[in-house]
């Protein structure tokens, strides 16, 4: 009994400690309530004045930019003030929305819940700010957008007659701009030049700006006299960058600074004679020696069928005093090495016994080398494989059999296979090299030592004697090598460079062959050259920019309204600085700039695309307009022009129009044949009307050769004339025609067929890309930009000519927009690649390209990357992958 009471006192107390522990919980729990709520409270209460802080020390932007220094209290006031304004600068909106966001992005955290505690005061404060804040910059444009409508109403009958012809509406709106900065982005024919004429016409007529404060720039003497001659306003000289520097240090220094007369003769005198230098010359022959495999992909395994292909001439001669053609680069300096090493050898010489067969001609070893032992004649040879350490070909091997990679190499490595047999069975001696034994010095000293290995006599030359046979002097392989240091003098002043800092980065990317050539070769002479203008009180045109630019930054004497600057796709580092220094003169001048992304293709001489198309990163903040009507072209010239450029993604976008709807330009793409070309040259300009003005278009400045060899030539000053149909027809460089225009245009040898194709496949030396501006991404970028402005310098018509069987990469994706392949006027032949719309050829198609259902997987993409960066045509990629034109096609518009 007394346990169960004491159990029963024990289970008392038990619930009265657990009802206890509950009542300090909850005890708890309330304080804490409390505590988070009273903490709560102060929070917002604490939020609340900071708010009322940041409110009560928020001055007014726009009353600020007045002189007043007034409290702000609401956006609807800042903006009426803003009303009273004509154009907002674009500069004080950027200004004012950075002024004003901070507390935005305060306010903006603020949630619901927080707000709801806040004074009424307050809360309608912050409801206001932050709808008012995110309507400032749509209630800026508006009302811009409202000045320019007025502008444009109120001088229209100006706009309507100040030239020739009305304005257009993109260009009226550019001209009427008074922002800061303004970038007008042209394109081929769309008045870029009447633009800046009306801009000028409206600055002094309409704004009455005095035409001594306006400064107008182009890039050529020419361009410049022409806008000069145009405006035809007393006070206003058009300049080029160069003559107006000029005039900047004769007016500061009082004295005509004396300008050298040709940098690249200097340059060359200065290469020439250093070449007698022993040292030197050993430093550029050994150049010489790598500089063929720097950027060649397995060039050396080059073996044609065609005969045609022995392009490479090598240096010396053969053991009959021969010139040498060889068919590759590497046996034009296996040539060389044997020579150097004094053996008596043969190129391609028929082997000593008679193998022909059914199969197989008769073997002709690549080197048969002649030497005497004991008294007699001894003969071994020397093979060239074209393989890699693996045994592979080139991956455009199997274009010359029409076969697939695979096929290609099991053939050519059974070839290997055949000649190493036939010298075993008849007891001859064959050494061998392949692609994968260079660069020079490791396979001369292969070579050597197989020959001593069979006991060939070797009377190898001296080094001097070397390097007199591979820089002979006045040899013309000193030519690209002058021009190569030129260039990079050039362009290592145009981009403000400092040799030593060139030299730094080179050696941080571990590049040694660049490192070899800036320190051996580019410094010495850029030292000297250096050396002879000082000595001779002398500065190039460079120094003459750099010069002015430290004069305007250091003394601010030029002061000018507005600076207008023509062809502005081609501005490069100097000129950038040199123009930044003039708008920063006080006070700041605005800028007018025009230009064409699509026709920048001048980066080998410093132009810099970047500089247009981030404008805003060099000049700030900045109005960008348009200009896309062209009064050139019609269509359907302005839909393939416009969609070919486009196809780099980088291209600023544009959809050009034609000022009249009926205006019509064709283009059409022809082959020809060599031993025809006369005839079909004549018979295009045959039909063309004799009152019609035509242009001859070349990549290349020897794009006439053959012109020259069918049709009568003559000079007149620069330019040069051929007589065609008894009419005298200019040829131009592509180059040199921007800027112009014809009714017909004819653009020759848009080919595929050698190391001057276009698109160009000539490769930047290494040691150049440090000087300049970084290359694009999209392949051919500038090329296709060239391309760009070559067919569109015609009214009427463009044809684009390329020679059967070898067409451009840009032929090919051409032919495949205007769908050629079934068919393209009819009568244009696609080499051996032209396909009639008839079932048996679709059925050879299907047969032909044995991959055709094959799903493509990432390895095959980057292997056609690989083939098109490499300058492969459509029809040579499609017979190497055995897939279809239209499924390559399809594929690199994807990829790229």
């Amino acid at each position: 009994m007394y346990f169960f009471i004491s159990l029963h006192q024990q289970n008392i107390l038990t619930m009265n400690g657990i009802v206890e522990i509950l009542l300090i919980v909850f005890i708890f729990v309330i304080i804490v309530k409390i505590g988070r709520l009273t903490f709560f409270r102060n929070r917002i209460k604490y939020k609340e004045n900071i708010i009322n802080i940041e409110i009560d020390t928020l001055y007014s932007f726009v009353k600020g930019k007045l002189g007043e220094k007034a409290k702000f209290n609401n956006f609807d006031e800042e903006c009426a003030i803003l009303s009273t304004k004509e154009t907002i600068l674009l500069e004080t909106k950027r200004d004012m929305i950075a002024y004003y966001r901070p507390l935005y992005d305060n306010l903006v955290k603020i949630n619901t819940k927080e707000l709801s505690r806040f004074s009424q005061e307050n809360r309608k404060f912050i409801t206001n700010y932050i709808k008012g804040f995110k309507e400032i910059e749509s209630f800026i444009d508006k009302h811009n957008e409202q000045v320019l409508q007025k502008i444009l109403e109120k001088y229209k009958t100006f706009f309507d007659t100040c030239l020739k012809y009305p304005l257009d509406e993109q260009q009226r709106r550019s001209i009427a701009s008074q922002q800061n900065q303004c970038l007008v982005i042209s394109s081929a024919g769309s008045g870029k030049t009447t633009s800046i004429v009306g801009k000028v016409l409206y600055l002094t007529k309409i704004k009455h700006i005095d035409a001594k404060k306006i400064l107008l720039i182009s890039f050529t003497r020419k361009a410049a006299n022409e806008l000069t001659e145009r405006i035809g306003i007393d006070g206003l000289q058009g300049y080029t960058f160069h003559k107006l520097a000029l005039d900047i240090i004769s007016n500061y220094k009082q004295e005509k600074p004396a300008i050298a007369p040709d940098t690249n003769i200097i340059c060359e005198n200065i290469v020439r004679k250093q070449l007698k230098d022993t040292h030197f010359k050993s430093l550029v022959c050994k150049y010489i020696t790598q500089r063929d495999f720097i950027n060649i992909k397995d060039e050396g395994l080059e073996k044609h069928k065609d005969e045609k292909r022995y392009k490479y001439v090598a240096k010396g001669t053969d053991s009959n005093g021969n010139k040498i053609r060889v068919k590759s680069l590497q046996e034009k300096w296996i040539c060389l090495i044997l020579q150097t090493l004094g053996v008596e050898f043969l190129y391609e010489e028929p082997y000593e016994i008679k193998v022909a067969d059914k199969e197989y001609s008769q073997y002709k070893p690549d080197f048969s080398i002649y030497y005497e032992k004991d008294g007699k004649q001894k003969r071994i040879y020397l093979e060239h494989f074209g393989v890699d350490k693996d045994l592979n070909v080139a991956s455009w091997f199997a274009d010359d059999y029409s076969i697939s990679y695979s096929k290609a190499n099991e053939k050519y490595n059974e070839s290997i296979e055949w000649k190493k047999n036939i010298h075993k069975q008849n007891n001859t001696t064959m050494i061998y090299t392949t692609s994968a034994d260079f660069p020079y010095q490791k396979i001369k000293k292969k070579i050597k030592k197989m020959l001593q290995d069979n006991d060939v006599p070797i009377h190898e030359m001296s080094e001097e004697e070397e390097n007199k046979l591979i820089l002979p002097e006045n040899d013309k392989e000193q030519t690209p090598i002058i021009n190569l240091i030129t260039t990079f003098i050039s362009l290592l002043k145009t981009n403000c460079k400092n040799i030593n800092d060139v030299l730094d980065s080179i050696r941080k990317d571990s590049d040694k062959y660049s490192e070899y050539m800036v320190s051996n070769i580019f410094m010495p002479i850029y030292n000297l050259y250096e050396e002879y203008l000082r000595k001779n009180n002398l500065i190039d045109f460079s120094d003459c920019i750099h010069q002015a630019t430290e004069i305007i930054e250091k003394t601010h004497l030029y002061s000018y309204d507005y600076i207008i600057v023509d062809e502005f796709q081609d501005i490069s580092i100097d000129r950038y600085k040199f123009l930044q220094a003039l708008q920063n003169s006080t006070p700041k001048a605005k800028l007018y700039c025009v230009g064409d992304d699509w026709q920048s293709i001048y980066r080998f001489s410093g132009s810099d695309i970047s500089l247009f198309n981030q404008f805003e990163h060099y000049f700030g903040i900045s109005e960008i307009d348009k200009i896309e009507t062209t009064y050139r072209f019609g269509e359907p010239l302005i839909s393939f022009s416009s969609n070919f450029v486009q196809k780099n993604p980088y291209q600023i976008k544009k959809h050009i129009r034609p000022f009249n709807k009926e205006a019509k330009t064709d283009i059409e793409l022809k082959p020809y044949l060599i031993k025809e070309y006369k005839e079909q040259i004549t018979e295009i300009v045959s039909h063309i009307p004799q009152d019609k003005q035509i242009f001859f278009l070349g990549r290349y400045s020897f794009d006439d050769y053959d012109l020259k060899k069918n049709f009568k030539c003559k000079s007149a000053g620069q330019k040069i004339y051929y007589l065609v149909d008894n009419r005298w027809i200019e040829f131009q460089t592509i180059h040199k025609s921007k800027g112009l225009e014809a009714d017909y245009v004819i653009i020759l040898s848009c080919n595929n067929d050698n190391a001057h194709n276009f698109p160009s496949k000539i490769e930047d030396d290494p040691s150049i890309k440090y000087l300049l501006s970084k290359s694009e991404k999209y392949p051919f970028a500038e090329e296709r930009r060239l391309f760009y402005v070559a067919i569109t310098r015609a009214k009427i018509k463009t044809y684009v000519l390329y020679k059967n069987y070898y067409q451009s990469t840009f032929i090919d994706e051409a032919s495949l927009m205007q769908g050629v392949y079934n068919n393209f006027n009819a009568n244009i032949g696609y080499g051996n690649h032209f396909l009639a719309n008839t079932k048996e050829n679709r059925q050879k198609i299907v047969d032909k390209h044995k991959n055709a259902y094959k799903k493509w997987d990432a390895k095959e993409e980057t292997y056609l990357l690989q083939l098109y960066n490499e300058g492969k045509t459509i029809p040579q990629i499609a017979k190497i992958m055995q897939r279809s034109y239209t499924s390559i096609h399809t594929r690199l518009e994807k990829l790229l």
